[in-house]
């Protein structure tokens, strides 16, 4: 048994470890909550019925933004309409070296659950959002995302924006455990 102070360094260093993981992830699960960033180099990939005005992604704190495998991320698009639109379908995809592949959404219907109110509206404005889970499967890569709002099968909405996937970051705080663990908080020769 280590002692310094009157207190047993060996247990102190498991509370430590335990601190200052949980601390981490606290730290880390905050400031992904509240960073959010407009993504200003997005393009118009073909919309024939809106104009859109802004981009937010959200977790996004660089650029390209950044999303996290096997983590949420949101996404809000402002749009001025320029024509009625009644059933509106969302649809994602990601390409990747010209290979453009669709990527499942919790709800394609865009009506439902993505703060629209449809029918649309001609010269209104409107805010679609969505979340969704991004794969944790996926590698490091990065990828052009397409989004489309599609009206009678036509781009009523279509954007396209670079995003570079990174894996979790659970990772990460596994190593800091590792090397955290190995560290001696005293010398040898001081207890």
């Amino acid at each position: 048994m280590k002692v310094l102070f009157g207190l047993d360094i060996t247990k102190m260093k498991d509370t430590f470890i335990v601190v200052f993981i949980l601390a981490s992830f606290c730290l880390y699960g905050n400031v992904q909550a509240e960073i959010r960033k407009n993504i200003p180099d997005f393009l118009d990939c073909g919309s024939v019925g809106a104009k859109v005005t802004s981009v937010d992604l959200t977790p996004c704190s660089s650029d390209p933004c950044t999303v996290i495998s096997g983590k949420k991320s949101s996404i809000a698009v402002s749009f001025h309409t320029t024509a009625v639109a009644t059933n509106v379908t969302a649809k994602v995809y990601g390409s990747i070296a010209s290979v453009k592949v669709p990527f499942p959404l919790p709800q394609a219907d865009a009506c439902q659950k993505s703060n629209l109110t449809c029918p649309l509206k001609a010269q209104a404005d409107y805010v679609y959002t969505c979340t969704l889970a991004i794969p944790g499967h996926l590698p490091e890569v990065d990828v052009v995302v397409e989004l489309d709002l599609v009206v009678d099968d036509k781009k009523y909405l279509c954007i396209e924006f670079p995003v570079s996937v990174k894996p979790s970051s659970s990772k990460v705080f596994q190593k800091i455990k590792a090397i955290v663990e190995d560290v001696e908080l005293i010398p040898a020769d001081l207890s």
